[in-house]
């Protein structure tokens, strides 16, 4: 009977516990969400948000435990889950405000990250870190058991955490979205706060919780008079899709952050391919010394260009590798793409693929874009070397750049080069804009074959070594080659 009134009695404290371990994982991996479409995703957005969130938390902890010391009112724990949620709150209603005056305040991507972070994150989680001293301070009954009580405590809030991770990445994303998803942490904060004292403070708790409860409803309505562009959640990625114009006739785009649109059609109907590199990209292909008979394309978009060379290449086999699955739903919904009896849609990672792939192909496109970025991986020697184990005899390796041969592009787009041209004898590239040191989209394509391509200049052989999957600066470049 007394271990039964002991677990009743400290039972509401760990499911606090295991709550704000929820809370403070799923608020994580919506923070870098809210940012992706404005400000990027790479690494130095990730790290602005867990430094930030790590730092509030422990100033949380601080000052949490300076204050439980003084008092003895378990009610607190109340206020701090409800203030908690009203932060939150504010995140849900702000964000884009805030995101937006970062981005507009600087240049520089990380300090664009860090005054982000600071302006939507820090208090939610200093509230959370506040709220794990005093369930210390109740669960601790003796000095006899310090030990497993908060073990039991700590034990609680890491298994909360693993839940949030895996229920807020895997389901949430996909199910609800990320606005929703805050909304979702909102109400689970706000029914923990009643497990505590539940018969004091009725007037306050009730109107405190009914505002915070309230206000997250209206702000989850759509509004007719909102301009804002549609926004697409799945468990991979966060899309805005919008409409805007291409050479003066009116395009549905497809924008995944703040560089610039990853694919885009026109409203008209027209199939033709609307940008630059896309259209190069087919007229490489085309002058390519016999028909490609199998195309692998790394990276889907919304599949303009898969479904293109599908149609123009009836004969030829087209596998394309996008990560994510729900993109080919969202494409046709959206983007008026049709599946090709010749298209096959493999949804796994791109470096993943290649690496375990056994197929040959005569023609292989690199346009494995996070925004405007690479990711790391596409541009080491180990994958360059997979790549070209994977072609046929004579066939290319075409791969979309955005870079500069000169100036503070110069180290990208060595590094891009390397990647592919110290395993391919040789390379070819063409510019969209015809300045050298101007950053813009350049197709450097690649073959152990001396290739015709028209208005492609020769590449000579490179000038430095390929990174390594263990050393590949790649965001550092990318971040030099943009200021």
């Amino acid at each position: 009977m007394k271990n039964l009134a002991k677990i009743k009695k400290l039972f509401p404290y760990g499911i606090v516990a295991l709550t704000t371990g929820f809370t403070m994982m799923a608020f994580e991996l919506v923070a870098a969400r809210l940012l992706a479409p404005t400000i990027g995703s790479s690494t130095f957005i990730w790290t602005n948000v867990i430094g930030v969130i790590i730092a509030a938390l422990s100033i949380g902890y601080w000052q949490g435990g300076i204050v439980a010391d003084k008092r003895k009112n378990p009610a607190d724990i109340v206020f701090l889950c409800l203030s908690t949620a009203l932060a939150i709150l504010l995140v849900m209603i702000f964000h884009s405000h805030i995101i937006t005056l970062a981005a507009q305040t600087v240049s520089d991507a990380r300090i664009q990250g860090l005054l982000a972070a600071i302006g939507l994150f820090a208090l939610p989680s200093f509230g959370l870190g506040m709220i794990s001293p005093y369930l210390v301070k109740f669960s601790v009954l003796s000095t006899a058991t310090s030990g497993s009580s908060v073990a039991n405590l700590s034990a609680l809030n890491a298994i909360g955490s693993i839940i949030g991770t895996f229920i807020t990445g895997f389901v949430l994303f996909g199910l609800i979205g990320s606005k929703a998803t805050l909304f979702f942490i909102i109400i689970l904060l706000v029914a923990t706060s009643w497990l505590i004292a539940p018969k004091k403070f009725w007037g306050p708790r009730i109107a405190l919780s009914a505002i915070v409860v309230g206000l997250s409803i209206l702000s989850l309505l759509p509004w007719p008079s909102s301009t804002n562009p549609k926004t697409i959640d799945t468990a991979s990625a966060s899309y805005i899709i919008q409409n805007s114009t291409a050479f003066g006739q009116p395009t549905t785009d497809l924008i995944t952050g703040p560089g610039g649109t990853q694919s885009s059609v026109y409203q008209t109907g027209d199939k033709d391919l609307v940008f630059w590199y896309t259209r190069v990209l087919v007229e490489a292909i085309s002058e390519l010394p016999k028909s490609p008979q199998r195309i692998l394309i790394l990276g889907g978009g919304a599949y303009t260009l898969p479904e293109y060379l599908a149609v123009n290449y009836p004969d030829s086999q087209i596998d394309t590798v996008e990560i994510d699955p729900e993109l080919a739903q969202i494409s046709q919904q959206y983007f008026r793409f049709e599946p090709q009896p010749n298209l096959e849609i493999t949804s796994t990672d791109a470096r993943t693929f290649v690496n375990n792939t056994a197929q040959k192909y005569d023609a292989i496109i690199i346009d494995t874009y996070s925004d405007d970025n690479t990711p790391w991986q596409f541009v080491t020697a180990e994958f360059g070397q997979k790549t070209a184990d994977s072609l046929n005899d004579g066939g290319a390796v075409l791969a979309n750049a955005i870079a500069a041969r000169e100036g503070n592009c110069a180290p990208l787009f060595a590094a891009i080069q390397a990647a592919y041209g110290s395993f391919l004898n040789h390379g070819y590239s063409k510019n969209r804009i015809d300045l050298p040191d101007a950053r813009s989209n350049i197709i450097m394509v690649f073959s152990n074959q001396t290739l015709a391509l028209s208005d492609f200049g020769q590449l000579d052989q490179p000038t430095v070594k390929p990174y390594t999957d263990d050393f590949a600066p790649i965001e550092h470049l990318q971040q030099q080659c943009k200021s």
